[in-house]
């Protein structure tokens, strides 16, 4: 099963994006995948994946995004009341589009 480590998070407002920054620990990760963010031991929340970007910093090193995209205030705020900095996370296969763009965000 892939598995996705969270280094941080972070709103990108004007796609409506709840980004998942870190490194894929495992397995391959593509957009329309599903992520699983556990609640505690009976429940986690999960969404698709939108689309995934890449954020390069400087000196050359790279983190692979996970961008959820939100509907409303109300939705995001959830999001960033999870606290997942630091979390490995599963993601499992979902309904795969034909075709996924990446860029550089």
């Amino acid at each position: 099963m892939p598995r996705f480590q969270v280094k941080q998070t972070f709103v990108l407002e004007s796609r409506s994006w709840f980004v998942l920054a870190g490194a894929i620990t495992d397995g391959i990760v593509k957009a329309g995948m599903v992520v699983s963010i556990p609640l505690n031991g009976a429940a986690s929340m999960t969404a698709p994946i939108d689309s995934i970007e890449f954020v390069l910093h400087p000196g050359g090193a790279e983190d692979t995004c996970l961008c959820i995209r939100y509907t409303d205030a109300d939705e995001l705020s959830i999001w960033r009341g999870l606290n997942i900095g630091g979390e490995t996370i599963e993601v499992t296969a979902g309904d795969m589009p034909d075709t996924f763009e990446t860029s550089t965000i």
